[in-house]
């Protein structure tokens, strides 16, 4: 099981650039690798936005079950974006994520929702994206 710390819980628009927009599409996969039950909420933010409202490109409210995954497949096309991750209603954190880059190739982004450690309540979330 893959365990890791979140990125800040504040998210700003900043760090994002006007990357040039690639014509692959971006698959998101969610895990729940907790021992419980959660409502997710995924939302998917352009960076190149200046109010919070005009920045949401869609976001998906999955309930997962302890182990269940749901895998968004061709979701969105692969830009850069702040990806938010919110369990249960409360803020968990984002990652930015920027095309690969690669030609033809599938763009992917693969979260995990987890504990630290066995000892704690407090939930993680760890990101990964597909490379060349």
């Amino acid at each position: 099981m893959l365990r890791g710390m979140a990125a800040s819980l504040s998210v700003g628009l900043a760090g994002c650039s006007a990357l040039d927009g690639r014509a692959n599409s971006l698959s998101i996969s969610v895990e729940n690798a907790d021992e419980r039950a959660h409502r997710l909420t995924v939302t998917l933010l352009r960076c190149d936005r200046k109010e919070y409202s005009d920045a949401i490109v869609d976001r998906w409210h999955p309930r997962l079950d302890p182990g269940e995954d749901v895998v968004y497949n061709d979701a969105v096309r692969a830009r850069p974006y702040i990806v938010r991750i919110a369990v249960n209603g409360d803020a968990l954190g984002h990652y930015h994520y920027y095309p690969s880059g690669c030609e033809n190739e599938a763009e992917n982004l693969f979260v995990w929702i987890d504990q630290p450690s066995y000892d704690s309540d407090v939930l993680t979330a760890k990101f990964r994206q597909s490379r060349c």
